[in-house]
């Protein structure tokens, strides 16, 4: 499975999980397709995404990132804001900036997530519209960006329409993990798994049963393991 992206790892991860492909074709595979601009709407199968997954809309597994988001609950990189009708940093400012894309979805309660992103990272935004819908785009979040007990939230803010945030480049560490999990789905035996990660010279001279290499290859088993049972969500 090829990497889609390294804005958001946890849905590298998640993607990767068999039970999850699963579960998205029993609940998932019904979606009808949709203008990316157009605001999807959660279902009731959606819900079970949320409890099982931490996803607030099921996502075909073979999809990048784009369409994914995260439960609010759950994800750093995620706020709820206040709407105003003045102030200095409207929803729009924000779509219309230059390389940013966005998804919204309409939540069961009505509450709107919008998610912000582009090549370096991404954020979400949870806003309740009230009964003016409409006009949604046009009006203004009230938070400021000067204020510093909004720190956390505007430097995530800032970090993607700056081009600057820490999510854009994919570590080492994970790459392999990655390859691991593709591995380990393929039936790849530890031995296979080390010549991918290691090379076959390698496995030849140091594959013994104490060897450094074995003990790397079963700790890395163990570290897909733990992601599997949800660590992944340790990285939105």
């Amino acid at each position: 499975m090829s990497i889609k992206g390294s804005i958001d790892i946890a849905w590298e991860f998640l993607r990767r999980i068999p039970e999850y492909a699963e579960d998205w074709k029993l609940h998932g595979n019904t979606s009808g397709t949709h203008h990316h601009f157009d605001p999807q709407r959660q279902t009731a199968s959606d819900m079970n995404a949320e409890t099982k997954w931490g996803l607030l809309r099921y996502v075909d597994p073979e999809c990048a990132a784009d369409d994914v988001f995260w439960a609010e609950g759950l994800s750093r990189r995620s706020f709820r804001v206040l709407l105003s009708n003045e102030g200095n940093l409207s929803i729009e400012t924000i779509l219309k900036k230059e390389n940013i894309d966005y998804r919204t979805i309409i939540l069961n309660n009505g509450i709107y997530c919008i998610k912000v992103f582009n090549n370096h990272g991404y954020f979400q935004f949870f806003v309740n519209p009230g009964s003016d819908t409409e006009d949604l785009f046009n009006r203004y979040i009230y938070i400021s960006l000067e204020l510093n007990s909004k720190k956390n939230n505007t430097d995530v803010i800032n970090e993607v329409l700056n081009n600057k945030a820490k999510c854009s480049s994919l570590s080492e560490d994970n790459k392999l993990l990655l390859i691991m999990m593709d591995s380990l789905n393929k039936g790849c035996s530890q031995r296979e798994i080390a010549s991918h990660l290691f090379g076959q010279e390698t496995v030849d001279n140091e594959w013994t049963q104490d060897s450094w290499l074995r003990s790397n290859i079963r700790y890395r088993i163990k570290k897909v393991n733990d992601i599997i049972r949800q660590r992944y969500l340790n990285y939105i």
